[in-house]
């Protein structure tokens, strides 16, 4: 069985194929909302990092007094006015929501109070996958998707909104096989006059279902057709997610709401930092006063995964001292997960040798993995995860079992002109290939990719998506001539 996204990986992409054919945005447009979109990234770390501390300080401080002053400014969990529920669940990926060992039932019954939401659980078809209210879940969730993956990794649960707005969460399988019969009415999107809605089934084709259309020769069972300024479409479930959303850009005009959403988000997020700093003031301050010491504020990972430190060097030295050490100097948040690490034979007592100056964090954190992997009673391989608020170090099979689905926008990689389908698909043989060959399905691991109009959907471990970005950037770098000479 293939593995779909769920709805708003589905609306991200929808996103940039609308962006696409928006000839007003041209390219420099899409690049802006490419650096808002990196720089919401780059927010939510912040926000996870500075709320981790805040924690930290509020235990420091607990006994000092029995209350805190309340937040002023308005947190970024604040619900969108008047907003569907397709816009709240886009809105909720914003959230960090942190469970340990919490039963899923409770985890949904958090997420849906954070989103504000109705959420319906469709028990019968999940405990078919071997999920049950009961089962435990630890994760730092950062969306419904991450949660649900966490609930079954290797048969993913997902979910759907219909249309009552009621999010149902049910298995992969339910979503890209259940055909229920929609009708869309579209006379917005056909002015100015004498433009029909039957002009907008090629796009919707093409971006919504695509393959499984009854008249696409490739066995799928969905039709679409028109009444005046309305669409009666049958499809699957997945499918009618992906065209709520691209008639949703079509009608707002993709590259101005795009841009106008990325900065709502952004002006929340700020605000909630500037609360979460003022509360950070304020405690340190109450520390001080009780003369307690206040420990040194942790790094955003993004921050320092690039920076070099200047001399690092370990001989023999047991990795769980290392790690310490290099957390110190990086001054990073880094966990390491030594269960994870049991599988690959690896633990906290093997040694790591490594000897690197003005080398980025990154480089250093390849060299340990790679120096505890070559232990003799290793069996597997270290690596680690950059995540949010911090670094784990666990083995590859462990990141493995946790995947993520990422999209890869690989669209300037492929000729102008010529089959750009025959160009997209030797991409990715290219990254089955040379990117942790025996990660993917293909080569007998979990890892899965498609495409859609050159972007990539990726489901793999974080390690490998690590990889995959870095090998898709050194793909951008203009290649240097042989016959020139630095001076």
């Amino acid at each position: 069985m293939e593995r779909h996204i769920c709805p708003f990986a589905a609306a991200l992409l929808v996103t940039s194929l609308a962006l696409c054919v928006a000839p007003a945005f041209g390219a420099a447009g899409e690049t802006e909302i490419q650096k808002l979109y990196a720089r919401e990234e780059e927010q939510r770390s912040d926000i996870a990092t500075l709320e981790n501390y805040t924690r930290q300080l509020r235990l420091l401080t607990q006994d000092l007094a029995r209350t805190r002053p309340k937040l002023t400014s308005a947190p970024a969990t604040q619900p969108v006015k008047k907003a569907d529920a397709h816009q709240k669940m886009n809105f909720a990926e914003l959230q960090i929501l942190r469970f340990d060992n919490r039963p899923l039932a409770e985890c949904l019954d958090a997420f849906k109070k954070s989103a504000d939401v109705e959420l319906v659980v469709d028990w019968e078809t999940v405990r078919r996958v071997g999920v049950e209210p009961t089962t435990p879940i630890s994760t730092r969730a950062a969306s419904l998707r991450r949660l649900l993956e966490a609930a079954n990794p290797t048969k993913p649960l997902n979910y759907y909104i219909d249309e009552a707005e009621i999010v149902h969460i049910t298995t992969d399988d339910a979503i890209a096989t259940t055909y229920v019969t929609r009708t869309y009415n579209v006379a917005d999107l056909l002015l100015p006059a004498g433009h029909t809605a039957a002009e907008l089934i090629p796009t919707i084709k093409k971006n919504a279902g695509k393959g499984n259309w009854k008249d696409d020769g490739k066995g799928g069972g969905g039709t679409i057709s028109v009444v005046r300024e309305q669409l009666t479409v049958t499809q699957t479930l997945l499918a009618h997610e992906q065209l709520y959303w691209l008639l949703d850009q079509l009608r707002s005009g993709a590259p101005d709401r795009a841009f106008r959403d990325a900065r709502d988000r952004l002006a929340r997020g700020d605000a909630h930092l500037a609360a979460l700093r003022a509360e950070v003031n304020d405690l340190i301050a109450r520390c001080r006063t009780a003369h307690i010491m206040v420990p040194r504020e942790p790094t955003p990972p993004y921050k320092v995964i690039g920076k070099p430190l200047p001399k690092v060097i370990f001989n023999k030295r047991p990795l769980r001292e290392a790690v310490d050490a290099l957390a110190e100097l990086a001054s990073v948040t880094i966990h390491v997960n030594f269960r994870g690490l049991e599988l690959a034979g690896i633990s906290g007592t093997t040694p790591v040798t490594l000897e690197a100056r003005n080398a980025p964090l990154a480089d250093v954190l390849d060299r340990m993995m790679q120096s505890a992997s070559a232990s003799p009673d290793a069996k597997g391989h270290a690596n680690y995860a950059v995540e949010d608020d911090s670094i784990t170090i666990t083995s590859e099979l462990d990141l493995m079992q946790s995947p993520l689905t990422l999209t890869y926008d690989a669209r300037d990689l492929l000729p102008a002109k010529g089959n750009r389908e025959e160009a997209v698909n030797a991409l990715m043989a290219s990254l089955r290939k040379d990117v942790f060959p025996d990660s993917w399905l293909e080569n007998g691991g979990l890892g899965k990719m498609q495409q859609l109009q050159g972007v990539l959907i990726v489901t793999q471990g974080s390690h490998v998506h690590r990889a995959i970005k870095a090998y898709l950037d050194a793909k951008r770098q203009p290649v240097k001539d042989p016959r020139t000479r630095s001076c």
